[in-house]
């Protein structure tokens, strides 16, 4: 016979999808389960008892109920059904990131990458849902944001287990000197080093020429992103990036994710179609 199961957990709204005329499908990335989708039942009705809770980056204790398939022998069924949303509490709704465009844009932006990453159930990355939580936080509060969304891929990367080596040469071993040191300071700003995402980290510029791979990157840019791979998100805003650092980085963040999780979202592209759909609506 059929049973039923009631999951509770916390969890942030990631995506949400309209489904036939009052319900809506609604994804979120939680705490105990990773990503997981639920229906809401009649939420876009006026006097919906979930309204406004359910709406995108909010942060939400859910329980939702599902009806167990009869086991088939020892195995699980193929698909997850869809869970049911039965009741939601709003823990935190970060008002900021549905305010004004450029949080709308970083936390869509977190939220893409999130459904992009991670598969439904995969519950290996628990640490990655503390991450979540302070980069909304912080995105919705902190005058600078822009340090925010590599801070946050740089942090994601190394909880995916892809962090790279960025204080010695990954080909010879030699050390990265510290850009104040007397024989660094002319050349801190000239891109000798290279960073290789198939050998896993920055390479010296001996070694640099073996590496196909390999994209420039300069010391200052490796430095800041040391820095924003050490700092908890919330104090990235703190770190002094110039225009040209943080170029670096975000290409080098790019290549990083397509090589080693097989993914690209290129933020200028996400911004135009996500600043299309927003003027749109």
């Amino acid at each position: 016979t059929n049973s039923v199961a009631f999951l509770k957990t916390e969890a942030v709204v990631i995506k949400t999808i309209n489904l036939r005329e009052a319900d809506k499908i609604i994804t979120f990335f939680s705490k105990e389960s990773g990503k997981i989708q639920g229906i809401a039942k009649g939420v876009r009705k006026i006097k919906a008892r979930h309204g406004g809770k359910l709406d995108l980056f909010t942060r939400v204790n859910v329980i939702f109920f599902q009806k167990l398939e009869p086991m088939q022998g020892r195995g699980f069924p193929e698909r997850h059904p869809l869970l049911t949303i039965t009741q939601v509490d709003v823990l935190e709704s970060f008002s900021q990131l549905k305010l004004e465009f450029p949080r709308i844009i970083g936390a869509s932006y977190i939220a893409e990458f999130l459904n992009r990453v991670f598969e439904e159930y995969d519950a290996t990355h628990p640490e990655v849902y503390g991450l979540v939580c302070e980069t909304f936080r912080t995105l919705a509060t902190c005058e600078q944001i822009r340090n925010i969304l590599p801070a946050f891929e740089i942090k994601l990367l190394a909880n995916l287990g892809y962090a790279p080596a960025l204080d010695y040469c990954v080909g010879c071993r030699r050390h990265l000197l510290p850009s104040a040191s007397p024989e660094n300071s002319a050349a801190q700003k000239a891109p000798q080093w290279g960073f290789s995402s198939a050998a896993g980290g920055i390479v010296c510029s001996r070694c640099r020429p073996l590496k196909k791979d390999a994209i420039p990157i300069t010391i200052a840019a490796l430095e800041q992103l040391r820095q924003l791979l050490k700092q908890p998100v919330r104090k990235s805003p703190d770190i002094a990036l110039s225009g040209q650092q943080y170029q670096e980085i975000k290409a080098l963040l790019t290549n990083h994710f397509r090589y080693h999780v097989g993914i690209s979202l290129n933020t200028e592209a996400f911004v135009q179609k996500l600043r299309t759909a927003h003027l749109m609506e």
